[in-house]
């Protein structure tokens, strides 16, 4: 599914959930991409997720931070256990998932933050994300095993 700010992907049989964002991300897209996915007929408790924000700019503050925490938190029996890549190529994003991840008050999630420029990032990706070697990603998330 796309629509002007994010796109997704469920593959259910690799177990995720593959995102990519456009532009500015803010309280508003991240909420409402996550209802999309929710709603999504392949959707299922505990899909592992890849979120890339290459390229974007982030429009968060602190208490949006906490405030997404804590509606995460209130979702963590429907949602399960699963793990979140968060892969990006900017400091500011980078401060911004860190300062996520810090806030943390929901046990069965994992982030874990992943640079376009890491050596051998791709392979680092597959195996946090748990999918196969070979594992072929969604062409829209412009991201291939050549990085």
């Amino acid at each position: 599914m796309r629509n002007s700010s994010f796109e997704f992907l469920i593959d259910p049989p690799a177990n995720c959930i593959f995102v990519k964002h456009h532009g500015v991300y803010d309280y508003d897209i991240i909420i409402e991409r996550g209802q999309a996915v929710a709603s999504h007929e392949d959707y299922c408790n505990g899909l592992n997720r890849l979120v890339v924000v290459t390229d974007c700019q982030p429009d968060l503050e602190l208490d949006t931070l906490r405030k997404l925490n804590e509606l995460i938190a209130s979702q963590s029996k429907t949602r399960g256990n699963y793990r979140e890549a968060i892969f990006l190529n900017n400091l500011l994003g980078h401060g911004f998932a860190r300062m996520f991840d810090s806030l943390k008050q929901h046990p069965g999630v994992e982030y874990q933050i992943f640079h376009l420029d890491t050596e051998n990032v791709i392979s680092q990706l597959k195996e946090w994300l748990h999918l196969k070697p070979r594992y072929q990603f969604p062409e829209f998330l412009n991201i291939s095993s050549n990085i």
